[in-house]
């Protein structure tokens, strides 16, 4: 008996290690690519493969970017190319970057979305999902938006991105490989692809971009290394020397040594605090902790959770200035909640950042970070950089405000302070003394 089902061919020849990558998907999927691998071509063409094999009514879609820009750019074009073979029962929206398939009864949907605000996409259901380029998204974007979107369909996922660090892109990708370790029949599934996995480009055309590339921007972008710093990142080589020096590691908490907080405080912004204690001539960085959206009383109720005994917090220099609706300053707000006795809420001075950011590489020979309990204030760290001048082609001094920023800021006031508060600090009846040869005061 002839079969009625009918075969219907989208304009896509994958190549052969894209053929067995798409053999070897799973429901959960996080895939570490090089540039140029065709990321786009791959992810697309497998959501439609999928789409047209669901049994399930009305299964809908989604291609995540980090921004509508990247969508309508890179993925929009390549969509409607897939999919014009369905003729008059394809159905394109440009303005909602939106395609519907209609064939009988049955509607496919396939909609682009853009990371940048990520709770627009809340309330609407997904059989699948691309998080493309997920090292430039936000974490929640999967873990509070695209995952409970997926759970009532049993949706699919696939991550894929090139490396910028180890943020958000390096946990998923870590913990897939986890689970398949644990586990070689789990839903997840992982796989990285370097240039010389996939040789996809001549040999003369890779031996030229080394040469015409930085050794970081190679191996980060053709060779997935997570752990290249950013070419222009303020604090790579401080950031390399510790952990050539193994000063990135297990770092316990001291319970005979107090506590001391530095912030970054966010209005609209993320709040950032660092977690330190003064261990002879060494500082140790213990936890870090980042929110947004939260204000002074939830934040302090977050901090009490935490295992720790706490001396000193150290807030940004404006944080005397009153706000016009409580008539409260910060400093006066913090005090008022408890965290440490009052008098041990301290506002540092302020300082240029440029001049602070000098102060923080002149001691950074004595920081210590846990590696699990910082990771996150690490990675912000590595992608701090200097703002780019296009017009001229250079870096310019000044560093550039992104999400990286509140960890490095928070930072930049904890030397400050460890400069300008703490040149003596009584600890166990025990003065330590801080050594630097910088003065940023000094005329």
């Amino acid at each position: 008996m002839a079969s009625n089902k009918k075969v219907i061919t989208i304009p896509y020849h994958p190549r052969p290690f894209q053929k067995r990558l798409h053999n070897s998907l799973r429901r959960f999927n996080v895939v570490v690519a090089h540039r140029r691998f065709g990321k786009t071509w791959f992810a697309l063409s497998e959501m439609i493969d999928r789409a047209f094999r669901n049994p399930l009514r009305n299964p809908q879609y989604a291609y995540i970017a980090p921004n509508y820009g990247q969508a309508k750019r890179v993925a929009w074009d390549i969509l409607k190319d897939f999919l014009k073979v369905f003729g008059k029962s394809v159905e394109f929206f440009e303005r909602e970057l939106r395609a519907d398939v209609t064939l009988g009864d049955k509607r496919y949907r396939f909609i682009l979305m853009s990371a940048e605000n990520p709770d627009a996409a809340r309330g609407m259901y997904l059989d699948g999902a691309v998080l493309d380029e997920f090292a430039d998204q936000p974490k929640e974007m999967w873990t509070k938006i695209v995952r409970p979107m997926l759970s009532d369909r049993n949706g699919w996922v696939i991550f894929i991105s090139t490396p910028k660090g180890r943020n958000a892109f390096w946990e998923v990708y870590d913990y897939a490989k986890n689970q398949m370790l644990e586990d070689p029949n789990s839903s997840w599934f992982c796989a990285l692809y370097t240039i010389e996995d996939t040789k996809i480009l001549p040999e003369e055309e890779i031996a030229q971009l080394k040469k015409d590339m930085l050794d970081e921007e190679f191996r980060q972008e053709y060779m997935c290394d997570f752990d290249v710093a950013l070419a222009n990142a303020i604090y790579s080589k401080e950031i390399a020397q510790a952990h050539e020096e193994g000063r990135i590691t297990n770092v316990p908490y001291d319970q005979n040594v107090p506590v001391s907080l530095s912030f970054d405080i966010g209005m609209d912004d993320a709040t950032a605090v660092w977690f330190w204690q003064i261990a002879g001539k060494e500082i140790h960085f213990i936890d870090y902790y980042e929110t947004q959206g939260k204000g002074f009383p939830e934040i302090v109720k977050d901090l009490k959770a935490y295992p720790y005994v706490y001396d000193f917090v150290y807030l940004p220099h404006d944080a005397k200035v009153r706000e016009l609706g409580t008539g409260l300053s910060r400093l006066e707000s913090f005090e008022n909640l408890n965290l440490v006795k009052r008098g041990n809420v301290i506002v540092v001075d302020k300082v240029d950042p440029i001049d602070g950011i000098h102060l923080v590489k002149k001691i950074f020979n004595k920081f210590w970070f846990d590696e699990r309990r910082c990771y996150k204030g690490l990675d912000l760290l590595k992608m701090y950089q200097r703002e780019f001048d296009p017009m001229k082609g250079v870096y310019k001094k000044q560093p550039k405000h992104d999400k990286s920023s509140h960890a490095a800021d928070s930072l930049r006031y904890f030397a400050v302070a460890y400069y300008r508060h703490l040149r003596t600090i009584r600890q166990e009846d025990r003065i330590l003394e801080v050594e630097t040869d910088y003065d940023i005061w000094s005329v």
